[in-house]
């Protein structure tokens, strides 16, 4: 009576499977799916599932910056970030931290600007905000809650309604108005001083 061991035949599957995916693999790519899908032509590898997802290699940051000759495109899911991180050129970069356009999103965290502007060039002027809260326009140490820094005239107030608007000019000490009165009102009984050694009104 002959005889099968058991062993053999495990292994004359597993032959036949590796055998069956490298054919598959080398004429059109290898479809991964509890569906029977073909792969699709343009993919050497294609996974696709309504109810599972695909597990990136996880490892640390020290993990990650100590893979030998990482190819260009390689992917990794960094643990103590809790980001994905690919390999371009000669560096890792973060993918949830586009160094280009931020695109139209909706903040969930405060914005850290880290001491830098907000320009629209990238140069070293703009809006910027220091860890007081204080807003600086044309310099990145505001020394009130607003500070603006620049070339006269500083600052312009113009009214959507009739065109008319006021112009603070701190180089020649004066406010211009353009086809606007310039009234003072008390609204407390607080009063209005004017100039540093100025009487009251």
């Amino acid at each position: 009576m002959h005889t099968t061991n058991p062993l053999i035949n495990q292994l004359g599957l597993w032959l036949g499977l590796l055998l069956g995916t490298y054919t598959l693999s080398h004429a059109q790519g290898v479809g991964i799916n509890d569906q029977n899908h073909p792969p699709d032509s343009s993919a050497m590898l294609d996974v696709s599932s309504t109810t599972k997802g695909v597990l990136i290699p996880r490892m640390t940051s020290q993990e990650r910056q100590a893979i030998p000759n990482p190819a260009n495109s390689l992917l990794v899911f960094d643990t103590e970030t809790n980001s994905f991180w690919f390999y371009k050129a000669t560096t890792w970069t973060e993918l949830n931290s586009p160094a280009g356009d931020l695109g139209n999103h909706t903040a969930t965290t405060n914005l850290q600007t880290a001491g830098h502007y907000i320009s629209n060039d990238g140069d070293n002027e703009g809006i910027s905000i220091d860890t007081n809260g204080r807003v600086g326009i044309g310099t990145n140490t505001p020394a009130r809650e607003l500070h603006i820094y620049a070339k006269a005239p500083t600052a312009r107030f113009e009214s959507t309604d009739n065109g008319r608007y006021i112009d603070l000019n701190p180089a020649s000490s004066s406010i211009d108005l353009y086809n606007a009165n310039f009234n003072l009102n008390r609204f407390s009984s607080r009063n209005i001083i004017l100039a540093a050694g100025g009487g009251n009104v």
